[in-house]
């Protein structure tokens, strides 16, 4: 009878077994990981095969192990001799020793039962834990100690008597002097007047600086040559003038109060009744600041009173900054807004202008402005010749 393509690959490795050993199994390994893909790469339902074939020989390992471990008593032979006493009472002998092996199971202490080879704790990482735990120790017994120590040191630290009020702060230099202030009371006084205005001169004076300046760089000082005792005393260099930038008092510059004028004058001028109209309604108006200004709309374009103003006016401003300029109140002008007094035959013509606009055939929408642009000639010619007759 034929053999089976597995019976013959069974022979074939068997065969390779006895010929090469570990070497061909060494072989077998390597081709066989050539081709493995790991289980990341496949899809869901091949993982899952896997998976279920691992478990199931995983399971399969592991009854061989327990059956391995279980009791295999070793049964004594039928053929051994038996000997009869001399009351007649038959006995076996044998001369090979009978083995029984029992399956012990170590417990782990945790109440499981230990299944699989003993674990070896690192003795390295031991010793690191164990040396971790002594530093540990050894600083909290410093930071004691420094505790210790630096509660000693205040301990041992004088109290400072310095004095802090201006009458103890005099006392204290009259005695250094050799003088006793209970003798001299009016010199006490003095000094004591003086320590206490230039305190407050120094902490609550708004001035402070630039009045003790004064005194420090005045004649008096000079003259009696206290210019460094006054440095010393207020902490300001003496080399310093009135005229220093850190003592000059903040003014306005002339280009500030130039445009402050300017601007100004664009107000008044576009509030000007002939150059803007006021709303009369109440709730036409708008929060400036904190106060509320009335809704004012020009009567024409801001181009146009720029010229107006130009002319009027001696300053010289640009189209930009007089639109700048111009304050929140005062909105600009709308020949096609109802809020401008104009006549039905011009509004009609204002929204008729804007209609045209809309459908790209004009491109503006002041009444004024289209008819600049589309003058009419005839017209025009016939009041020219008129003139000229």
């Amino acid at each position: 009878m034929a053999k089976s393509k597995s019976e013959r690959m069974k022979e074939y490795r068997a065969r390779k077994k006895e010929k090469l050993g570990d070497k061909w199994l060494k072989m077998e390994r390597n081709r066989v990981r050539a081709y493995y893909t790991p289980t990341d790469l496949l899809s869901n339902e091949e993982q899952d095969k896997r998976r279920s074939k691992n478990r199931k020989a995983a399971q399969k390992f592991y009854k061989k192990q327990t059956s391995d471990k279980s009791i295999q008593p070793e049964s004594l032979s039928n053929s051994e001799p038996t000997s009869v006493d001399e009351n007649g009472v038959s006995s076996t002998t044998s001369e090979s020793t009978m083995t029984v092996k029992f399956p012990f199971q170590c417990d782990t202490g945790s109440g499981n039962k230990y299944k699989g080879g003993k674990k070896r704790a690192s003795r390295a990482l031991k010793k690191s834990y164990r040396k971790i735990e002594t530093l540990a120790g050894e600083n909290e017994t410093l930071k004691r100690k420094l505790k210790t120590t630096q509660k000693r040191l205040q301990r041992l630290k004088p109290k400072s008597s310095s004095p802090k009020t201006p009458k103890s702060k005099t006392d204290v230099l009259l005695r250094q002097s050799g003088i006793n202030p209970q003798k001299v009371p009016e010199i006490r006084k003095r000094l004591v007047y003086v320590n206490e205005e230039v305190k407050h001169a120094i902490q609550h004076s708004s001035n402070a600086k630039e009045s003790i300046h004064k005194v420090v760089s005045g004649k008096v000082i000079n003259r009696c040559r206290l210019k460094s005792f006054m440095q010393k005393v207020t902490s300001l260099n003496r080399q310093k003038t009135l005229s220093s930038k850190d003592m000059r008092t903040p003014k306005k510059t002339k280009l500030k109060e130039r445009s402050e004028r300017l601007k100004a004058d664009v107000i008044t001028f576009l509030s000007r009744d002939d150059n803007s109209r006021i709303l009369p309604g109440k709730n036409d108006a708008v929060k400036v600041g904190r106060n509320k200004e009335q809704k004012r709309v020009l009567n024409d374009y801001l181009h146009n009173l720029h010229i107006k103003y130009r002319a009027e006016s001696n300053y010289k401003i640009s189209l930009a900054s007089f639109c700048r300029l111009r304050p929140k109140h005062i909105t600009l002008v709308n020949f096609a807004s109802r809020s401008i007094c104009l006549c039905i035959k011009h509004q009609n013509f204002s929204f008729k202008l804007r209609t045209l606009k809309n459908l790209g055939l004009s491109t503006v929408t002041s009444p004024d402005s289209f008819v600049e642009i589309y003058k009419d000639e005839k017209g025009q010619n016939g009041r020219n010749a008129a003139r000229n007759s």
